[in-house]
């Protein structure tokens, strides 16, 4: 892991590079990957509460540009740093994570399931949903692009009820799906220091 001291004019648009290594220093391969990048108050605070938050699902947020190389570009718009307060506020915390899809998590992957756009709710059919974890990947077999996405299990309510980060579903039910052990590494944090801006 990499500890990096980030600098970013409030309100400003940046595209920040990264190249993921192992502890070799090779290139990690990204491929079905999941890329995440959030800066927060605290380390503590849930990602409900960041300043914001970015992630691969949307290549518009975050690009994984070069996946046999490790490549991402995790891009910051206006409104994500627009409104942040700069008055007497210690730097703020960042980092970068990569899940990559392990092993399918044993006796959790029967049943379908439905999702709904604009929901980050995911209901199953015949499904044992608490024998998945929170973190787990959900990588569901949909009939269109949003629904055929790995996603991150941020919740797990009852053998028939999850929740996702992600809620760019296309209304779909009988979607038959997989959950797999994530393989989690954060390969880059640090400070994240917002300076003033004049122009609003």
């Amino acid at each position: 892991m990499t500890t990096i001291n980030l600098t970013h004019i409030r309100g400003d648009s940046k595209t920040l590079a990264f190249t993921v290594l192992d502890e070799n220093a090779a290139p990690v391969d990204l491929t079905d990957a999941i890329v995440r990048f959030a800066v927060k108050t605290s380390v503590n605070d849930s990602n409900d509460d960041a300043i914001f938050v970015r992630r691969s699902y949307n290549t518009q947020q975050v690009e994984i540009t070069s996946a046999v190389a490790g490549e991402v570009s995790v891009k910051i718009e206006k409104a994500d740093t627009r409104d942040a307060d700069i008055t007497g506020v210690t730097p703020y915390k960042w980092d970068i994570e990569v899940c990559r899809q392990g092993d399918a998590r044993t006796g959790a992957s029967g049943g379908t399931i439905a999702v709904t756009a604009g929901a980050q709710g995911v209901v199953g059919s015949g499904t044992a949903f608490l024998k998945a974890r929170k973190g787990d990947i959900l990588v569901p077999a949909g009939g269109s692009a949003p629904n055929q996405k790995p996603i991150v299990i941020m919740e797990v309510t009852d053998n028939t009820n999850l929740v996702t980060d992600y809620s760019d579903w296309a209304t779909e039910a009988g979607v038959s799906f997989t959950i797999k052990v994530a393989d989690v590494k954060t390969p880059g944090q640090g400070d994240f220091t917002l300076t003033f801006d004049v122009v609003r």
